[in-house]
């Protein structure tokens, strides 16, 4: 077992490796083979199109995770679909560095990623970490792919899932499983950590399908598939959404064509929401068994624990049961951190982006992303520093359709302000969240909006090709409408 803190080490040890420095100056990696690494572990927990009123069902990870660190009530999935969200996760960029635009296509998919090998697991590998990974990676990646470089065990499913029935990567080793996916995905993440060495950090990604749609043999699709155990547990759980504004909309003329169809069935959307929740509670005690195994090994005073999902999800709201849309419901995602030591739980409202998961995770791996990242780190914040962030977040969708380019919507969000223009037929999209937080009055028309519609289309326009630090800029404060 490593060491808590290099204080804790012996005084005569102390002096020795002291005076061993002076006589023979060493690099930080020869240091680290010598002494045992007292890096942080990192463990990142991520779910598939799950909304962030889901997290009430999921008491566990919010007492052991956001309890015991920061919840980030405004995480945001700024390109909110399964494989543009992941590469951005992998990556640290945006799709129009990264190279994924959508699920599908050209620009789609796993075969779309610019320099597959160059992900957050090399640069943790290559920085002296442990690597393992099971679960949902991106869609396209099959056997055919070799393992991306770094990982030292590699174990997404190939062929999708069913949820009982699953084909996993197995190290190059394809195996069919018979159980819940779920529950096979952390079963394999807890027995690579229980292989590692002690004396040596480790980074695993445990990525759930859950509350994803199941699909069936016929390619039909259908609702999420809840582990045995926990099948008919919340029958009695309401939709959180069948008040809000935007699920009883009655004139959507100022939508785009997508939310202009006829009204959704309550009913039906209730049965989505519940069969959802309740494919999310083998996720929920897992994280359970994860901390009890931390525990028991002496590690979980150690190690960072992020819980994020890919994605959200509209489940009635604006007539849509989707995402890839820039509706807050598809882009904001449960975001929250287990940070080591933690006391307690607390809130925070800065809008971090899935963008900015890899710059974080290498910061307190002390490891450097080998990439030109578009994300920021917030390490500092997670430490209990003071930190500023960025007043406007680049947001966009894709399509996969190969008559158009794959970009579909463009845009920015500010504090207050959601902004897209579709890049297809122009239409434009803005609405005020501070007087209409349920965005069912689309005022990119209104005069009185008009010195809002120009900044905000500046600053898309200056975002929509950036790189690095020009993702990150800062604006300066917004007109006021007239």
């Amino acid at each position: 077992m490593r060491l808590g803190t290099f204080a804790r080490m012996g005084a005569g040890l102390l002096a020795a490796a002291c005076l061993m420095a002076l006589a023979a100056p060493q690099t930080q990696t020869q240091a680290r083979e010598e002494l045992p690494d007292e890096r942080p572990n990192i463990i990142l927990i991520s779910t598939d199109d799950q909304a962030t009123y889901d997290m009430q069902w999921m008491p566990i990870t919010q007492r052991l995770v956001g309890g015991h660190g920061i919840d980030f009530t405004d995480g945001l999935s700024p390109h909110s679909l399964c494989c543009p969200a992941r590469a951005e996760m992998v990556t640290g960029q945006y799709g129009q560095n990264n190279g994924v635009h959508h699920n599908t296509g050209a620009n789609g998919g796993y075969h779309a990623l610019i320099d597959r090998n160059n992900t957050i697991g090399r640069w943790l590998h290559d920085a002296g970490y442990q690597t393992g990974m099971a679960g949902k990676y991106m869609n396209g990646f099959n056997e055919k792919y070799a393992a991306p470089q770094g990982w030292d065990h590699w174990n997404p499913y190939i062929g999708g899932t069913d949820f009982m029935t699953t084909r996993f990567y197995n190290d190059g080793d394809p195996v069919v499983r018979r159980g819940y996916v779920d529950d096979i995905s952390n079963e394999y993440v807890r027995s690579y950590i229980d292989g590692f060495d002690r004396d040596r950090p480790f980074f695993v990604w445990i990525s759930n399908y859950a509350p994803h749609r199941a699909k069936k043999r016929t390619g039909e699709t259908e609702y999420a598939v809840a582990a045995p155990r926990f099948r008919g547990t919340l029958a009695d759980a309401r939709l959180p959404v069948l008040d809000k504004a935007s699920f009883n909309e009655e004139d959507v003329s100022d939508q785009p064509l997508g939310a202009r169809g006829p009204k959704v069935s309550a009913e039906e959307m209730q049965k989505r929401f519940t069969s959802r929740i309740e494919s999310l509670q083998a996720a929920d005690e897992n994280v359970q068994e994860l901390v009890d195994q931390l525990d028991a090994l002496g590690e979980l005073d150690n190690t960072y624990i992020f819980f994020v999902s890919d994605n959200g999800y509209l489940l009635g709201e604006h007539r849509l049961s989707h995402k890839n849309y820039i509706f807050r419901e598809s882009m904001a995602i449960p975001y929250q951190v287990r940070i080591p030591d933690a006391d307690g739980g607390a809130e925070s409202r800065m809008p971090v982006a899935l963008v900015d998961l890899a710059p974080t995770i290498s910061e307190l791996a002390e490891a450097t992303p080998e990439r030109l990242v578009d994300g920021v780190s917030f390490a500092p914040l997670l430490r209990g520093e003071a930190m500023t962030w960025r007043d406007t977040q680049l947001i966009q969708t894709g399509m996969s359709r190969p008559a158009f380019e794959s970009w579909r919507i463009r845009g920015a969000r500010t504090d207050r302000y959601t902004y897209g223009r579709d890049v297809t037929n122009g239409f434009e999209q803005l609405y005020d969240r501070a007087l209409d937080p349920d965005e069912v009055t689309n005022v990119a028309t209104d005069p009185s909006y008009l010195p809002v519609l120009e900044e905000m289309r500046r600053r898309m326009e200056a975002l929509r090709d950036c790189e690095g630090a020009s993702c990150s800029r800062s604006f300066g404060s917004m007109p006021d409408p007239r």
